[in-house]
């Protein structure tokens, strides 16, 4: 059998009967596999392996906040594939 890329070709057979006249039978499978990447996908797109998430790099635009003193937030959204979080936490400690 040959293997390329980590998968076996179809080999070649051949089958003859010893005795002519005797009865026989044959029988064959094969289950081709997947060829392996050597690559790792590109940006938007997977492989064809496993589960995946691919995401784009976002774009740089106008991503901002802001938390005053009181806590209030703003947050302004950026380009696209942006994402902006405003937390505010408080603490209290009572002896």
């Amino acid at each position: 059998m040959t293997i390329a890329s980590g998968v076996g070709s179809i080999p070649t057979l051949s089958a003859s009967v010893a005795t002519a006249g005797e009865s026989f039978s044959f029988a064959q499978s094969f289950t081709q596999g997947d060829a392996l990447s050597s690559n790792a996908p590109t940006v938007g797109a997977v492989s064809n392996f496993s589960d995946q998430t691919s995401t784009a790099a976002g774009t740089v635009s106008n991503l901002a906040g802001t938390i005053d003193s009181s806590g209030t937030i703003t947050v302004t959204a950026g380009g696209a594939g942006t994402v902006a979080v405003g937390q505010f936490s408080s603490e209290f400690s009572f002896r």
